[in-house]
């Protein structure tokens, strides 16, 4: 019987030994485990910062960037050289009243003839620019332009200083399908020194301008 109760109480000893170490271990488990999740929480906010000020900082250089260019369109446009159009009208019908004459100021700078045409509709166009006298200044091929409803311009840009003062005439000449040239008209033009004025903030003026 005293053989009984010591083994009975020698086996409760160690399976409280045993429980103990056991309860210990999951402790040490859980604390372990805790330990571990803070510190991915830690990490996790922490990068979460980063990321937050990844964003913050991309803004700020899109904000940046934006008013960058913002500012370039601007100096682009306060930079960007006046053109002036000119609406030439063709010489008159032997007959018929001459319209007045279209004067450019020699000060125009950079300008765009504008000879509107009527009729038949051609393959290509070319343009003679002459003076009175006849001698020849350019010959080149053109294009067509439509403005509105139904009107069409040949066009020729004219860059600074290729015109002096004097009487000039523009000869528009139209190419058929069969490789024939055709004269379709002639303008008659006057470079001056009349001035012109402009508007301030207009990169484009598009009028003609006669005496």
């Amino acid at each position: 019987m005293a053989l009984l109760l010591t083994f009975t109480l020698v086996w409760s000893y160690i399976e409280v030994v045993r429980l103990t170490g056991r309860i210990a271990n999951l402790h040490k488990e859980a604390q372990t485990k805790h330990a571990f999740l803070n510190q991915r929480e830690r990490e996790l906010a922490s990068r979460n910062q980063d990321f937050e000020k990844e964003i913050a900082d991309v803004s700020r250089r899109n904000e940046q960037v934006k008013a960058e260019l913002e500012q370039l369109r601007r100096r682009r446009q306060a930079a960007a050289p006046t053109i002036l159009s000119f609406l030439l009208a063709p010489a008159p019908v032997r007959g018929e009243k001459a319209p007045p004459q279209t004067t450019i100021p020699l000060s125009a700078g950079k300008a765009q003839l504008l000879m509107e045409m009527a009729g038949n509709d051609y393959a290509n166009y070319q343009v003679t620019l002459q003076t009175v006298e006849g001698r020849e200044i350019l010959r080149r091929r053109t294009g067509k332009i439509g403005f509105g409803k139904g009107r069409a311009f040949a066009t020729l840009p004219v860059k600074a200083g290729e015109l002096t003062m004097g009487d000039y005439i523009l000869i528009l000449y139209g190419q058929t399908t069969d490789g024939i040239s055709e004269e379709i008209d002639r303008y008659f033009f006057r470079v001056s020194l009349k001035k012109i004025s402009l508007p301030k903030k207009s990169e484009t003026y598009f009028g003609s301008f006669s005496e």
